[in-house]
């Protein structure tokens, strides 16, 4: 009975602290993967909306291109008529 009692006195607090430690280890792999994910997130989001915003300039320089190089002719057309 003695032999018994020995085993689970040392059993249950050894299977107590084995679980809390896994409790432990997943809280922390969980907040470092999460951290680590809202990094990644921001350097994506990031350079998305860098690119976007070159092309978008670009786009618009295009734009101010040729809106400059016809407005010469769109004028002499308005002094025409």
């Amino acid at each position: 009975m003695k032999r018994r009692s020995l085993k689970t006195a040392v059993s249950v607090p050894s299977l107590a602290v084995l679980i809390a430690g896994i409790i432990i280890m997943v809280v922390i792999v969980g907040s470092v993967s999460s951290s680590s994910a809202n990094d990644l997130t921001d350097r994506l989001i990031s350079s998305r909306v860098n690119e976007y915003s070159n092309k978008f300039e670009a786009l618009c320089m295009d734009a101010y291109s040729v809106a400059r190089s016809l407005a010469p002719t769109l004028d002499d057309l308005a002094t025409d008529t």
